[in-house]
């Protein structure tokens, strides 16, 4: 009987420290969806403030970005529209109509590089 109960404890002490491990991943898990939650709450609020969504399309923005795949395909969208030009250094003009060293800022631009975050 002695061996019995050894491989019990053995048993016993390999699910324990499964459990811990599951719980814990869990817990990370639990955190993860949290903090993503509480971006893409801010990202909608953003997208409202820069006027790119009515204020009453808040709770459909949060569903829609709260997918993945639609965020994903919302960026990429994003990102066919957007000129290489606003990304980076902005667009120099030799006229200095433009302002005083040249730059030219669209308000689309400025409102989507906000946005964005940039």
């Amino acid at each position: 009987m002695p061996v019995v109960t050894e491989q019990f404890v053995k048993h016993a002490v390999a699910l324990a420290k499964s459990v811990k491990q599951q719980t814990e991943k869990t817990a990370a898990a639990a955190q993860l969806v949290k903090a993503s939650q509480a971006q893409i709450e801010m990202v909608a609020d953003t997208l409202i403030e820069q006027g790119l969504i009515p204020a009453n399309q808040k709770s459909a923005a949060i569903s829609t970005l709260s997918d993945p795949a639609e965020a994903l395909q919302i960026l990429n969208k994003t990102a066919q529209m957007v000129r290489a030009e606003s990304m980076g250094e902005p667009v120099k003009q030799a006229s200095a109509a433009f302002g005083g060293d040249g730059e030219v800022v669209r308000e689309s631009d400025r409102k989507l590089l906000a946005a964005l975050g940039f």
